[in-house]
C-alpha cells in the first residue's frame, strides 16, 4: 500500500492534494505522490515515438524540511489505468526512493535544464523488452523544450519484482548518475550499470534497516536483494579491494567496465557517505581511469579520514586511498600510484591522517 497521510502540493497555481510516502517512525514524509484517477485530455505524447499515454502519476519532493510545499520531479506515463496492481504507482515510488537517495545521500538533484528538474518515465506495452533513457526534446505546451526521459517496454514481460526494479535503476542511473563512459561493449555508458548496483545495494540497506520496505522496491523482499546484490555486486567489489586501483581500468571491453564499476562501488563501501558522493561530483572527465586520482584528491581535501570496513572485507588485505598520509588501525604492505595495501587491525578502527594530494 502507499501512504496515506493527506500533503499539500504547488503545481503552478493548483494545489492538489497527494499521498505522502511514509518515513520510518515518527520522521516527516520527503516524498508524495499524486495519482491522477481521471483520463488525461489530451493524452501525453511520448517524444520519441509518438505513442499516447492517458494516465500519469506524479513524483514530488519536500526540498526544505520545515515546509510543506512539495517539487516536482519525477513524472509516469502510462498506457493502463488499474484499480489494483497498477505499476505506474509502484514505479513512482521507487524513482521518488531513488531521487531521495540522490539528494540526501549523493548530494544531486534532477538537472534543471531539462523540464525543471522533472524525469519522465513511460511505461510502454509494446516495444522490445527493456528500458532506454534518452535526453531528447518535447513539445508538450507548444513550446520546445529539453527533457529526460525513460521508456520501460514490455512491461508484461518482467518476470520478478527484483528484475523489474533493476531495470528501473539502470535507466534512473543513465538519467541522474555522473557520466562514466567510453565502452564498446555491453553499452557505452557504464552510468546505467551502475545505476542498477549502488542503488540496488542501498535499496537493499534501507530494507535491511527497516527504513524502507519492499513497495519501495517494487515489492522485491530483502531475501531476493541480498541474493541479487551477493551475485552482481559483492564481487566487483572484492576484486576492487584486492588489486591496485589503476589496474584494469584502461580498455572498452566488459572487463574493463567491470573493473572500474567496481572500484566505484568500492570507494562506496568503505569511504564516508559524503565523500563518495563528492568523488561522483568532482570527477573530471567520463573516463573511469581518472577515478584514482579523483579518490585520493578528495580524501587529502577532508583529512582525516575514518574507513568503514564492513564484514564483506574484514581480515583481508585491501587497497585504499592513502596519498602521502599515514594510517592507523592497520599496517601497511605495499604502495602504489598514491593508494596503499593495507591489512586492518582487528577491531581498530582505520583512519587515513595528513594526506595531502600531490599529482
Amino acid at each position: 500500500m502507499l501512504g496515506v497521510l493527506a500533503g499539500v502540493v504547488l503545481f503552478g497555481n493548483q494545489v492538489l492534494a497527494g499521498t505522502l510516502i511514509p518515513e520510518p517512525g515518527k520522521a516527516p514524509a520527503r516524498i508524495m505522490l499524486y495519482v491522477g484517477d481521471e483520463r488525461l485530455d489530451p493524452p501525453k505524447i511520448s517524444p520519441k515515438q509518438k505513442w499516447m499515454f492517458e494516465w500519469m502519476v506524479k513524483g514530488y519532493a519536500q526540498l526544505e524540511p520545515d515546509t510543506q510545499i512539495m517539487a516536482p520531479r519525477i513524472r509516469v506515463f502510462s498506457q493502463q489505468h488499474k484499480v489494483f496492481d497498477d505499476p505506474a504507482p509502484v514505479l513512482a515510488r521507487m524513482a521518488m526512493r531513488l531521487w531521495e537517495i540522490n539528494y540526501y545521500r549523493l548530494r544531486t538533484d534532477h538537472a534543471n535544464k531539462y523540464n525543471g528538474h522533472v524525469v519522465d518515465i513511460y511505461l510502454c506495452y509494446g516495444g522490445k523488452a527493456g528500458g532506454e533513457q534518452l535526453f531528447g526534446e518535447d513539445d508538450e505546451g507548444g513550446r520546445p523544450h529539453p527533457v529526460n526521459t525513460v521508456y520501460i517496454y514490455d512491461l508484461n514481460s518482467f518476470s520478478s519484482p527484483v528484475e523489474m526494479a533493476r531495470e528501473v535503476a539502470h535507466e534512473y542511473g543513465h538519467a541522474t548518475l555522473t557520466p562514466i563512459g567510453g565502452y564498446q561493449v555491453p553499452e557505452y555508458w557504464a552510468n546505467g550499470y551502475l545505476g542498477e548496483k549502488l542503488y540496488l545495494r542501498m535499496l537493499r540497506d534501507e530494507l535491511a534497516a527497516k527504513r524502507y520496505a519492499p513497495a519501495d522496491v517494487m515489492g522485491a523482499s530483502l531475501q531476493a536483494l541480498n541474493h541479487w546484490v551477493k551475485l552482481n555486486v559483492d564481487p566487483l567489489v572484492l576484486a576492487a579491494s584486492a588489486r591496485a586501483p589503476s589496474t584494469g581500468l584502461k580498455g572498452k571491453g566488459k572487463a574493463q567496465m567491470d573493473a572500474g564499476l567496481g572500484l566505484i562501488l568500492y570507494a562506496d563501501t568503505i569511504l564516508p557517505e559524503n565523500l563518495f558522493a563528492r568523488t561522483l561530483a568532482t570527477q573530471p572527465t567520463s573516463w573511469v581511469a581518472d577515478y584514482p586520482k579523483t579518490t585520493l584528491q578528495v580524501v587529502a581535501e577532508n583529512s582525516p579520514v575514518k574507513l568503514k570496513i564492513p564484514a564483506l572485507l574484514a581480515r583481508k588485505a585491501i587497497w585504499v586511498p592513502l596519498g602521502n598520509g599515514s594510517i592507523s588501525g592497520a599496517d601497511v604492505l605495499e604502495k602504489q600510484d598514491g593508494w596503499a595495501k593495507v591489512l586492518p587491525k582487528a577491531n581498530t578502527p582505520v583512519v587515513l591522517s595528513g594526506s595531502t594530494f600531490m599529482e
